[in-house]
């Protein structure tokens, strides 16, 4: 009685604390329930989780609440390792403490580091030597800010091309994924996505063309936002410089542009009966028409067309093209 019952009351309880009447408001419960998320070890698939939905369904019936799933998602997570590949505990003397982490990486670096070394719900082997590598990333990440930021209030109205619009499909193109990441909670692929725009971004100088510098700007900007789950101290000091009043954990999320996610080109599989003869490259927005003209042109293509009849054509938009002849 003194765990499960009491633990599992919580997350009534906790909207309500001082209810002397009652366990708790079922009004106030109602604003938080069900739980988005419940993040937990596999040995809460028996004990933890069986009587949390169990006491749920109790306080259902005493309508203290309205949902028999307390939870809407559950993530189980994975085991963290120690660098002696055992997992993390006292028994084993092999835990690493976070507070020397902190004070060797910081802890920007720690937090990073634990969210990329694999998704949260696969066991994780500690590694000194991928946390160093956070720390350089979030590094040239300082660096990238503080080379362009003379920059940070370039404003361009016009049209952008070349360079320009090439750094701001890449933003907007990383800002998209990292988004979807974020919210099926695949954390160490946001990151490593952030990682490859920071190497596209790091190698361009600074501009005094007002396109590519506003492009830059909001570049590390859209960043600066990207990072904040992650690294949150980092974020918000590089947002400082680059405008930001306040934590950007008060800021709303920026939406991409589509516009500027749709890819540009798109590679095409040109199939003769089912079998790979060769690719073509066209327009993102080419039609069937243009597709199979382009694929007819190719001389691979034509050498296995020759004497035979199309007797179909099928055709997947930015995939491929496929020739049925006799």
């Amino acid at each position: 009685m003194d765990t499960f019952v009491v633990f599992f009351f919580l997350f009534g309880v906790y909207r309500d604390l001082h209810n002397q009447g009652a366990p708790f408001d079922p009004g106030k419960a109602r604003d938080w329930l069900p739980v988005d998320v419940y993040v937990g070890g596999p040995e809460h698939s028996t004990m933890h989780l069986l009587y949390f939905r169990f006491w749920a369904m109790v306080m259902q019936e005493l309508g203290l609440c309205t949902a028999e799933d307390p939870v809407e998602q559950l993530i189980c997570q994975g085991i963290v390792n120690g660098p002696d590949g055992r997992k993390m505990g006292k028994r084993w003397g092999n835990v690493v403490p976070p507070a020397r982490m902190v004070e060797r990486y910081g802890a920007d670096a720690t937090r990073t580091f634990v969210m990329f070394a694999g998704p949260p719900d696969r066991d994780i082997q500690w590694s000194d030597e991928q946390a160093d590598g956070c720390s350089r990333f979030l590094l040239r990440v300082w660096r990238l800010a503080w080379t362009h930021r003379a920059a940070a209030d370039a404003r361009h109205e016009g049209d952008f091309a070349g360079e320009a619009l090439r750094v701001r499909r890449a933003a907007h193109r990383t800002l998209a994924q990292v988004t979807t990441d974020i919210e099926r909670h695949s954390f160490n692929t946001a990151i490593a996505r952030c990682m490859e725009l920071v190497n596209l971004l790091t190698p361009i100088e600074p501009s005094d063309d007002p396109a590519l510098a506003t492009a830059m700007t909001e570049a590390v900007r859209l960043l600066c936002f990207m990072l904040a789950p992650f690294a949150p101290h980092l974020a918000d000091e590089i947002g400082g410089q680059y405008g930001f009043a306040g934590s950007l954990q008060a800021e709303r999320w920026p939406q991409h542009d589509p516009a500027l996610v749709v890819a540009e080109r798109a590679t095409y599989g040109v199939q003769v009966n089912g079998r790979v003869r060769a690719q073509v490259e066209l327009a993102a927005d080419a039609d069937e028409a243009a597709v199979r003209a382009a694929a007819e042109a190719d001389d691979n293509v034509q050498a296995h067309l020759d004497g035979k009849s199309i007797h179909k054509v099928i055709f997947v938009r930015r995939r491929l093209i496929n020739f049925v002849a006799r």
